[in-house]
């Protein structure tokens, strides 16, 4: 076959690839979406086969090999790869805006999504703070000095971007105390989202008005072990069955009274769901 034959048709099999992408980001509103999920599309469609070991391995290698190639993919920490976008559809759930592309707003109100937080970076130019480890918070305690901790608000429970899941049996999560409701470990791997830092996402305010500081204090609580019987922090405890938890970092955002909180934590679980096609891992509902 003709050399410049060749490269002509790769050419067109990529820009069939980026149309495709782009019109399904238009058709389902989001921002965003991961390389992984955007290479279950195209294998469902017949634009490239996926990896059944590892998924999203063949659309990751394209974007390696020519991001340019792909409208609106980037990169971000050196290792996760996303298509934003950028083909101005609007017959969508949620209109997306050459504003919005950038800052992950919706303009359509109700419970659209603020933001799609995948990773800590996300978080923090979604103006989170904190994000000093587990370990540290429950050596150090959280910072007495900050006001934003008085308020009610939301918070989020990240991995860092090297972290790599090994999960915890059952019988010795027990053991350690922290979890009540221990899940197999081939749950724990149906329900791990891949390429995705954030681990959980919680509000505070909620529960007989208790502050993000009560909250975070119950989440450390129920992680060093005095989960007698519903526990302080029940939610999201599956996160104790991650090796390695002591270093996961939380961080916080204030909001205003209630309902405010409650609010926002849905619309942010809404939008990492429409971009991952899972709630973050230690999320059970919203």
């Amino acid at each position: 076959m003709d050399p410049d034959f060749r490269a002509s048709r790769a050419t067109w099999q990529v820009n069939q690839i980026s149309e495709y992408i782009q019109q399904r980001l238009g058709e389902e509103g989001l921002v965003r979406v991961t390389a992984v999920k955007a290479a279950g599309w195209l294998d469902a469609a017949g634009f490239l086969t996926d990896s059944c070991s590892r998924r999203g391995k063949p659309l990751r290698d394209l974007l390696r090999a020519n991001s340019r190639l792909i409208g609106g993919a980037y990169q971000e920490s050196k290792r996760f790869w996303y298509i934003r976008n950028v083909s101005g559809i609007e017959n969508s759930r949620f209109q997306v805006t050459s504003e919005n592309r950038e800052t992950g707003h919706s303009n359509s109100g109700g419970t659209s999504p603020d933001c799609v937080l995948i990773t800590m970076a996300d978080a923090q130019r979604a103006d989170f703070r904190g994000f000093e480890t587990m370990s540290y918070y429950s050596q150090n305690g959280l910072p007495g000095n900050d006001a934003t901790l008085s308020q009610c608000g939301v918070y989020v429970v990240v991995a860092d971007s090297t972290y790599r899941p090994q999960f915890i049996e059952p019988n010795y999560a027990r053991l350690n105390g922290n979890v009540i409701a221990p899940w197999s470990t081939s749950r724990l791997g149906a329900k791990w989202v891949p390429d995705s830092e954030v681990l959980y996402i919680g509000c505070a305010g909620t529960r007989s008005f208790r502050t993000l500081c009560q909250r975070l204090r119950d989440l450390l609580s129920h992680d060093n072990g005095n989960t007698t019987d519903r526990g302080p922090h029940k939610g999201g405890e599956i996160l104790w069955q991650l090796r390695g938890y002591e270093y996961f970092r939380v961080g916080w955002l204030p909001t205003d009274g209630r309902p405010e909180q409650r609010d926002r934590e849905r619309r942010l679980m809404g939008a990492f769901e429409l971009a991952t096609g899972k709630l973050p891992f230690a999320n059970r509902h919203r």
